[in-house]
């Protein structure tokens, strides 16, 4: 696996992490006060929600599997293609530009 899908890899499993943890703790928050949320903590678990879902349909799609093996969203819950596309930019492998030869006459 190259390094860059590996970074992206490690994003993914790290954020995973994250949103168990603080959904954990949206729940400890709801049973201490009769349900009432923690809106700071619903807030940042939807954010990295959305970041997640974002990011793995980008990683899959590097590793060359199709958008109907990864997901089927419906009609009012489409991801963002722009926002997939600007992580697959980022995380994938860039070619080096070659240097122009001199053309020797």
């Amino acid at each position: 696996m190259n390094p860059t899908t590996q970074k992206l890899k490690q994003w993914l499993k790290d954020t995973a992490v994250a949103i168990r943890t603080i959904h954990a703790e949206i729940k400890d928050h709801q049973r201490a006060n009769n349900g009432a949320h923690g809106w700071d903590n619903l807030s940042k678990w939807n954010r990295l929600r959305h970041d997640y879902r974002h990011h793995h349909i980008a990683y899959s799609e590097l590793r060359g599997y199709s958008r109907q093996e990864i997901e089927r969203p419906k009609k009012d819950n489409l991801p963002n293609e722009s926002y997939i596309q600007q992580i697959k930019d980022e995380y994938s492998i860039k070619e080096p530009i070659a240097a122009p030869q001199e053309i020797v006459a």
